[in-house]
């Protein structure tokens, strides 16, 4: 090893210089010792068992009350530049709505359960099914006649299921 008091005609900051580049080099294989790379590899394996496992990602809702809703009025009706004028109209009581978005991962799956209570009718626990085919979501709808007496949906719960075994589920906070 050389010693970096012993060199004559480097500049102090060129000392200073080999000096770090040595420090750093004698530092280097503890970097690789192997803690870095097995760290690397059990986070790895760690993410690629979590996609695995089943888990309900996402539940949304919304009501279909009118042809467009409030929300979209502003862009889609009341556009300036566009010569066509549009009213959102209510939409007959067989078309009115509510639509509950529901996305889950992993794999196993036999059986999307999604539960809810209306407002209408808190002691009656409504049930919809889906059975997996080719993905991962699913829209459930309340619709119709169900939706007018038994009014919105006061609370859910969205169950994961392999043939009699539950996986997953994710409720509201009112379950």
């Amino acid at each position: 090893m050389k010693s970096d008091i012993s060199v004559s005609n480097q500049l102090p900051s060129e000392g200073v210089r080999s000096r770090t580049i040595e420090s750093f080099a004698a530092h280097r294989p503890l970097q690789k010792s192997g803690r870095l790379p097995i760290a690397l590899v059990a986070a790895l394996a760690l993410g690629a068992c979590a996609g695995g496992t089943p888990r309900v990602v996402e539940v949304s809702s919304q009501k279909r009350l009118e042809t467009v809703e409030v929300a979209d009025q502003d862009f889609f009706l009341h556009d300036r530049a566009s010569q066509i004028h549009l009213q959102s109209e209510i939409l007959p009581p067989d078309q009115r709505r509510q639509e509950f978005f529901v996305r889950w991962t992993g794999v196993g799956i036999t059986l999307v359960k999604f539960e809810y209570r209306q407002a209408n009718i808190p002691n009656k626990i409504s049930e919809q099914t889906y059975t997996p085919q080719n993905r991962t979501w699913n829209v459930f709808e309340i619709r119709g006649e169900a939706f007018s007496k038994g009014g919105s949906v006061s609370a859910w719960r969205v169950s994961l299921w392999h043939d009699s075994q539950l996986l997953a589920a994710k409720k509201s906070m009112l379950w």
